[in-house]
């Protein structure tokens, strides 16, 4: 893909191929027959698509579409915990796409939601020229509740599930002192004083015991700041995401509790 916008945290097997096909009427056509003697393939369905001249680039002498056209398309029919995905790293590049070269991302997100603004408005524009088209309303949600400072797609896809359950909505990459450092929560529920962890396994590789004691001293420090601290894994996500949003719900839970004792 032109862009190599993630995804979704697994491949799964796709169950059919949609090409959209410019210059055609907005319709969906009939799916491509499978001549006789030819191994089967997926059934490939062809979308006759306006497709505007601000929606088209190129890219290594290839025509593609632009990168909000194509964040949402990815979007498009797909529930929520999929879709936050790529359009939180579509957003997350047109929000930076004027910061200065190695500065500091967390920052520049902070003093400039302008840009995020900006770019969250460039992939509506997008929906808008959809209206009516199948499966464009989980896209312009998604476009709505992209976050750009989401700096996984674990963390995006753990969103996306909370977000689903109808928890409360967390804030993203949100600062937090305690001991005297600032750490930053991946999702965070201010009010209530929780803190939700995605753990990806790739950032122990390294170091794998110096991040650890690192995660200890941090959490320690969290908790001991008034925090309740709830953790999760990328494989956890994956093969039981119940389980892992009833674990948050249960700490939602416990902290209403413990601001009404």
């Amino acid at each position: 893909m032109a862009y190599d916008l993630p995804r979704r945290l697994a491949a799964a097997e796709p169950r059919a191929l949609r090409v959209d096909v410019p210059g055609l009427p907005d319709a969906e056509l009939d799916a491509l027959a499978v001549p006789p003697g030819l191994p089967a393939l997926l059934p490939i369905h062809l979308h006759g698509t306006r497709l505007p001249q601000e929606q088209r680039t190129v890219i290594d002498d290839v025509p593609v579409t632009s990168l909000e056209r194509t964040a949402v398309e990815l979007c498009r029919g797909r529930p929520l915990h999929i879709s936050l995905v790529p359009v939180d790293e579509a957003l997350r590049r047109l929000a930076l796409a004027d910061a200065p070269a190695g500065c500091d991302v967390r920052e520049y997100l902070a003093r400039h939601e302008e840009a995020i603004l900006a770019g969250r408005a460039r992939l509506l524009a997008v929906t808008d020229l959809m209206r009516g088209w199948p499966g464009v309303v989980a896209a312009r949600e998604a476009v709505a509740r992209a976050d750009p400072r989401a700096e996984s797609p674990l963390e995006s896809c753990s969103r996306g599930f909370v977000l689903e359950r109808n928890l409360p909505r967390p804030e993203v990459g949100v600062p937090v002192v305690a001991d005297g450092r600032t750490y930053y929560g991946d999702l965070v529920w201010r009010t209530l004083r929780v803190i939700g962890e995605a753990d990806g396994w790739c950032k122990y590789a390294a170091d794998p015991m110096g991040r650890l004691r690192a995660e200890k001293h941090r959490e320690d420090a969290l908790r001991r700041a008034g925090w309740i601290v709830v953790r999760w894994t990328s494989d956890e996500l994956l093969r039981t995401p119940g389980v892992v949003i009833a674990r948050i719900e249960a700490a939602l839970v416990d902290a209403r509790r413990r601001l009404t004792a």
